[in-house]
């Protein structure tokens, strides 16, 4: 789930500059942070914030946030989002699921909003649910 770090953590941020997180302290970091993920689908949880993943990970918010936005390139909610979307996109396409509406796969996943849910899936695949679930079944 979590994209791979480059032997070196990109150059600090100027808002960074005084806060600098090492690489090891940022790696493990992220290692733990997967395990959470993949393990336990921590994402799912619609009420996840910054400051309850960072207590679950025993860091500060402040630095969590900045091992996201520093080592990842990316923010709590982006990351969140595409974990769900990919969550989600593999639900659709699974024939169990089609007993499910879109929106229920997507409350599953974690997502709290319809709209939120709508517009992160499209500006992640180009299309709406609906028409990506009937294309993964068409191909």
């Amino acid at each position: 789930f979590v994209q791979a770090m480059t032997s070196g953590s990109r150059p600090s941020p100027q808002k960074y500059r005084k806060s600098a997180v090492d690489t090891d302290t940022a790696r493990e970091a992220i290692r733990r942070l997967d395990i959470l993920m993949t393990t336990r689908r921590a994402y799912r949880d619609p009420r996840l914030t910054l400051a309850s993943l960072a207590a679950t990970l025993g860091l500060p918010r402040h630095q969590l946030s900045q091992i996201l936005n520093q080592h990842l390139g990316e923010s709590l909610t982006d990351y969140l989002n595409r974990l769900r979307i990919e969550d989600v996109k593999a639900s659709l396409l699974a024939a169990e699921n089609d007993v499910y509406t879109v929106e229920a796969v997507a409350r599953t996943a974690g997502f709290a909003s319809r709209s939120v849910f709508y517009r992160a899936f499209v500006r992640a695949t180009g299309q709406t649910p609906t028409a990506w679930r009937r294309s993964g079944r068409a191909g």
